[in-house]
């Protein structure tokens, strides 16, 4: 594919129709939010500037595997799907305890500190509870 073509441009522009269209049904709402001065507008641009960068990462990823004339990309991206699947399952499965721990500890800290501070508050505003109804 070369840039200067004309045909590189037309393809290129009719395949931004869909994304294009997308983004101004957002932008709609942004609008809306600061018509209405909800003071959303700040929060839904980074979620679309989040959400933009992520699934540009996993298509750029996902071209890079299928695009591989080995299968063992395809078979090591299913494993990895199929792991982190087996991960979030387990880990909404045990509610405490020291394997819930060490899997948090080891694969992800900011969550196991956002958990183990939620858990405590939880544990805290009951006992609180219990002391009034006394």
């Amino acid at each position: 594919m070369d840039p200067s073509g004309a045909s590189f441009w037309v393809d290129f522009l009719q395949g931004m129709l869909k994304p294009v269209a997308a983004l101004s049904v957002v932008l709609m709402a942004v609008a809306l939010s600061f018509a209405q001065k909800l003071k959303l507008e700040g929060e839904m641009i980074y979620a679309i500037a989040r959400a933009f960068f992520q699934l540009s990462i996993i298509g750029f990823v996902l071209q890079f595997i299928f695009a591989q004339k080995n299968t063992a990309w395809i078979i090591l991206a299913y494993l990895f799907m199929v792991l982190f699947f087996t991960r979030n399952k387990i880990e909404a499965s045990i509610a405490t305890g020291l394997l819930y721990t060490l899997l948090n500890l080891s694969c992800d800290f900011p969550a196991w500190v956002e958990i183990h501070f939620f858990l405590g508050s939880a544990k805290k505003n009951r006992g609180e509870e219990e002391e009034t109804a006394e």
